[in-house]
């Protein structure tokens, strides 16, 4: 009788298998394959970037099993396929990118018709969150090649937005060299544990950077969203270094943390010093129960955060605040009425290897990818897919697990458009606005590092400790002298 309940459930899921496989596609095993979704949108484009010289890449429709395009790119070599012009901006896309040797691929998006405020006509904004790759397809690494995307920066509140600077984050000590397409050196830099180093780079422009430790690029944009890699590989885990673009005043960060098992998470504020960390312990912590979600609106954006938990984890990150997380008040009565799936327009990738679980939030909906022949797990539900099958499902919590590696883009819509609720007559939401993303393959998701070392170790506490120590000391031996000076008298 189980049987039979587990197998009728999984037929209510066939129908909403969004395509049939591509059964002529060349993919084997031993290629690096990058799935994505790109939503209807007027320009979008896909930036492909060279790790290794002669590496032969294909771009194929999922949906017509189409062969869209084939090139050869070198090392530091950029191919950009315009999937607006190639199939027109009116039809969705489910696509992979197929290549012998590794690649850098970004998936990007933007409207350039006039929607209010938010977006002028013409505007080649492309604005979002994402993580750089590395070359070895993890994300914590010391060499990365790549093309810098769209960002906006502002160190506090009272400093103008600056375009096109990208956050270099010390998982270890470390040296950093950036060269662009020509190999020549353009900065140079060193970061330490936990610390972050602003760099200017231009947009669409290639840029290698090499380090002597392992270290973090993000790239920053407001009202977006990006899932955060796991220090040690992969995207579930226990170490988390992170941080959201800069907002408007009084603007917080939306933290989205699902427990994979029961666990104690805690939150660092980086920008403290180290000492205060040490002495007064987390910024915020949370006790999670296995599939539990917690949505945190404490921090203030442009907060650097170190996020730790004794069990694994998975957390995105996205402006929240006055728009984006939380309704303002001026629109609500219920200010405090928390709203994650309204952290901006946006998509970021998350995978999980094979037979390994992985929950995840979707702020509007995801698409499964099956990146080979599997039977997945999809929040309980049994379901047969072949490679190349897709499944979109709707917004909110999902737990899947697969006997094949799984590949899952999340996007989300967002809340608002302009300075004005997304229900206003005026400025209605268009959907996707302006959005983007660095692709992940399969190879990607068996990466492993070691352990990052703590960034508030027994090191710099030594002359907290040599103070506390000395002082006590120095007093017994005055105590002891006067004493002394009592007796001779």
């Amino acid at each position: 009788m189980r049987g039979t309940y587990v197998l009728l459930i999984a037929l209510l899921f066939v129908p909403a298998f969004s395509q049939p496989p591509c059964s002529g596609s060349p993919t084997s095993d031993s290629s690096y394959v990058y799935y994505g979704y790109a939503p209807q949108c007027n320009v979008t484009r896909l930036d492909i970037v060279g790790i290794n010289d002669s590496t032969h890449v294909e771009i194929h429709d999922l949906t017509t099993e189409m062969l869209l395009a084939s090139t050869t790119v070198n090392r530091m070599g950029l191919y950009t396929f315009n999937v607006s012009e190639r199939i027109g901006s009116l039809r969705d896309l489910y696509f992979k990118v197929v290549a012998d040797k590794p690649l850098a691929v970004c998936l990007s998006g933007v409207w350039k018709i006039s929607f209010g405020v938010r977006l002028q006509a013409g505007s080649s904004w492309r604005g979002f969150k994402t993580f750089y790759p590395s070359t070895d397809g993890g994300f914590s690494g010391k060499e990365f090649i790549f093309m810098a995307t769209h960002t906006l920066w502002a160190s506090t509140y009272n400093t103008p937005f600056q375009v096109n600077v990208y956050s270099i984050w010390g998982v270890e000590d470390g040296h950093v060299t950036v060269y662009d397409s020509d190999n020549r050196k353009v900065a140079e830099l060193d970061v330490t544990v936990g610390s972050i180093q602003k760099v200017s780079l231009n947009e669409s422009s290639v840029y290698r950077v090499v380090s002597t430790g392992r270290i973090l690029i993000l790239a920053l944009d407001s009202e977006a969203f990006t899932y955060v890699p796991s220090l040690t590989g992969g995207f579930v885990g226990r170490y988390f270094y992170c941080m959201d673009a800069p907002g408007w005043r009084g603007d917080k960060s939306s933290l989205i943390v699902l427990a994979h098992e029961d666990t104690e998470v805690s939150v660092y504020d980086l920008g403290r010093p180290g000492w205060s960390i040490q002495f007064s312990g987390p910024d915020v912590k949370k006790s999670l129960r296995r599939g539990e979600l917690w949505h945190n609106t404490t921090m203030v954006t442009r907060t650097p955060l170190r996020i730790e938990s004794t069990g694994d984890i998975t957390v995105l990150i996205g402006t929240g605040g006055d728009w984006w997380g939380l309704y303002p008040a001026s629109y609500m009565t219920n200010a405090s009425a928390i709203m994650p799936q309204n952290i901006g327009d946006d998509i970021s990738f998350i995978g999980v290897k094979a037979g390994r679980e992985l929950r995840f939030y979707a702020p509007t909906k995801a698409v499964l990818f099956a990146t080979r022949d599997c039977s997945l797990y999809l929040d309980g539900a049994l379901v047969v897919v072949a490679r190349d099958e897709t499944l979109t499902i709707l917004g909110g919590a999902h737990v899947v697990q697969a006997d094949a590696p799984i590949i899952v883009e999340v996007l989300g819509e967002g809340g608002w458009e302009g300075d004005v609720p997304s229900y206003s007559p005026e400025f209605p939401v268009v959907g996707y606005e302006s959005w983007g993303s660095y692709l992940i393959s399969a190879q990607g998701l068996e990466v492993t590092y070691p352990q990052p070392p703590n960034p508030i170790g027994i090191q710099q506490l030594l002359p907290f400790i040599a103070v506390g120590v000395a002082v006590p000391v120095i007093l017994i031996a005055f105590l002891v002298w006067r004493r002394r000076v009592r007796r001779m008298k």
